[in-house]
């Protein structure tokens, strides 16, 4: 009824007819999808009530700005900061955005996440990882910087500034630093299907293990995969996480819905829920065991390794 109301009021208007329709698209896919069932009702009627008073219609004559516009929207209606909206149907999809298709196109000049490997004075290894690109493609250049990490006394893995990517990329990468049949203690909760299971992955490069010391640097600029990484290992007495307090989106995205007009909703489907704290990350960020600013936490990772190795 309220689809059909709107339809109407909408092509009577003459005004934003296919912006205001989406909207409602995008509520009900909300509704019906997204992971925190009570937000997710609320949420969309909230939506639903802003779209009739006509809160949306400022940008409707530019698919690019709207989709910017209603973004912002959901992450302040909901709290949740993986929300997204794109559009995609620019001339001959010229104009479309599709940031994840941008994404995958800069793995190869970005080393497929694999910033920086160095060795420390101490034989502490150092790797920086600045994204988690998909699994498969980035599996030969990970299987290298493991292997030279591989022979170190210690290990600080870097993801300040990782914004993120793949879980299927993260799990293996959180699991080397675990032993084997280890299983990683979080468990993935979803209302469209059945919970993941997270099976442990045959590694092609060398286990780090969990003897060794480690500490994973983060800082608000860190966020979802990266955090899981962190936030798993820190909740096991696995790693030292030393920086700022990153950005807090734990919830996995599904695939994005489209909707009347060429535009795309990314909706967080997946809440991981740690079996060791019964909760996650979400909002409040991975808090940091030693909180320092951005630009002093290697230099405080590599004091207190030194005085690990030295004791």
């Amino acid at each position: 009824m309220i689809m059909q109301t709107l339809i109407i009021s909408a092509a009577a208007m003459g005004v934003c007819a296919e912006e205001r329709i989406a909207v409602v698209e995008i509520a009900d896919a909300i509704e019906t999808r997204y992971v925190l069932e009570s937000n997710a009702k609320i949420s969309a009627e909230t939506l639903r009530r802003k779209n009739l008073l006509g809160t949306y219609d400022e940008h409707c004559e530019d698919g690019v700005a709207f989709a910017d516009f209603l973004t912002r929207h959901l992450r302040e209606v909901t709290g949740d900061k993986h929300f997204y909206v794109e559009f995609t149907a620019g001339p001959n999809n010229s104009d479309g955005e599709d940031w994840v298709a941008e994404w995958r196109k800069e793995a190869a000049s970005n080393a497929f996440g694999v910033k920086h490997v160095e060795r420390f004075e101490g034989n502490i290894a150092y790797l920086a990882l600045s994204s988690f690109y998909e699994y498969e493609p980035a599996e030969r250049a990970l299987a290298s910087a493991f292997e030279l990490l591989s022979t170190s006394d210690a290990a600080i893995v870097d993801l300040r500034g990782n914004g993120g990517g793949s879980p299927e990329t993260a799990w293996p990468i959180e699991w080397t630093f675990k032993e084997a049949n280890n299983p990683i203690q979080r468990k993935m909760e979803t209302r469209v299907s059945e919970p993941e299971k997270l099976e442990e992955p045959s590694l092609s490069w060398p286990r780090y293990g969990a003897k060794r010391p480690l500490v994973i640097l983060m800082n608000k600029s860190s966020f979802s995969a990266s955090e899981a990484v962190a936030y798993g290992l820190q909740a096991e007495g696995r790693a030292i996480i030393i920086g700022e307090r990153s950005g807090g989106g734990a919830h996995m995205l599904g695939d994005g819905v489209s909707v009347t007009g060429g535009w795309k909703i990314g909706i967080p489907e997946t809440r991981p829920v740690n079996r060791i704290t019964g909760t996650n990350w979400e909002d409040e960020g991975v808090v940091p065991d030693v909180e320092v600013s951005s630009d002093k936490a290697l230099a405080r990772a590599l004091v207190y390794l030194r005085g690990k190795l030295s004791n």
